[in-house]
């Protein structure tokens, strides 16, 4: 389970956001820097399912910068209902980034269960199918969830898939997570793109990350309890894309072979 559903964070000695020159800043080639300012709570919404389908989390492998300037591929998960963003003890010593220390820090969750915070971070991540680069600011856990997705996905009939610049090359595979990009974040890197791959397949939405595919998919396996966090918000974009073009409100693009065919609806995700 997601440690950061409905969680909040208890510290007396984190600085309100009015005085603290904790911020996390967002560069992007299309845009000038934004600072957003460091939350202290993250509010989310959780619910239990029992199917034979997998609840498809919005996941992507990003580059993350080390100390020493060398990148590393993290696997993070994009969480619109995370005011944080979340960072792994592990994570931070794979990038051998140092750690600002709290003391006497803990998020609560479901059940008012506490876990320890242990500091936060700097990192600069990195897409790796476009230009785009955030400066953003972490808070350190020793663990975040469970793998994800919680079982693995046949993908050999969605092999149109494989033709995308997918935001994570592992979607289908339970693996660990590193790192959580939350609202903070988030806005900035959905681009408001929902491409259609057909029926039977996840939800697939343009991203600065790459292709993000999320939602309900059905595995080969036996009836399990999946557990999700999420909110679904709307995000409005307008500009260029490497892969597809659009411009105004949020469009319904059908994926055709190798292009992309847009239909100007003007309907939302």
């Amino acid at each position: 389970k997601l440690p950061h559903i409905n969680e909040q964070i208890e510290n007396k000695n984190i600085p309100n956001t009015d005085d603290t020159q904790a911020r996390a800043q967002v560069t992007s080639p299309a845009s000038p820097t934004t600072r957003l300012d460091v939350s202290r709570t993250t509010l989310s919404h959780n619910a239990e399912i029992k199917s034979s389908n997998n609840i498809l989390l919005a996941t992507a492998q990003v580059y993350a910068h080390c100390d020493n300037g060398e990148r590393k591929v993290v696997r993070c998960l994009i969480d619109n209902g995370s005011q944080n963003n979340l960072i792994t003890t592990d994570c931070c010593k794979l990038l051998n980034i140092p750690i600002i220390p709290l003391s006497n820090s803990f998020i609560k969750g479901v059940g008012l269960t506490s876990r320890p915070v242990h500091g936060y971070v700097y990192l600069d991540i990195e897409s790796r199918v476009s230009p785009n680069k955030y400066h953003i600011h972490a808070l350190v856990v020793d663990r975040i969830t469970d793998q994800l997705p919680a079982n693995f996905i046949n993908s050999s009939d969605l092999h149109h898939i494989s033709k995308l610049p997918l935001a994570d090359s592992n979607w289908n595979v339970p693996g660990g997570i590193d790192l959580v990009i939350g609202v903070q974040l988030s806005p900035y890197i959905y681009l408001g793109n929902r491409l259609d791959i057909g029926t039977h397949g996840p939800i697939a939405v343009e991203s600065t990350l790459g292709v993000i595919l999320l939602g309900d998919v059905r595995y080969d396996g036996t009836s399990n309890d999946v557990r999700y966090s999420g909110t679904s918000d709307d995000v409005r974009y307008s500009g260029t894309s490497d892969n597809v073009r659009y411009s105004g409100r949020s469009e319904n693009v059908r994926y055709s072979g190798t292009s992309f065919v847009i239909n100007n609806n003007n309907s939302s995700l």
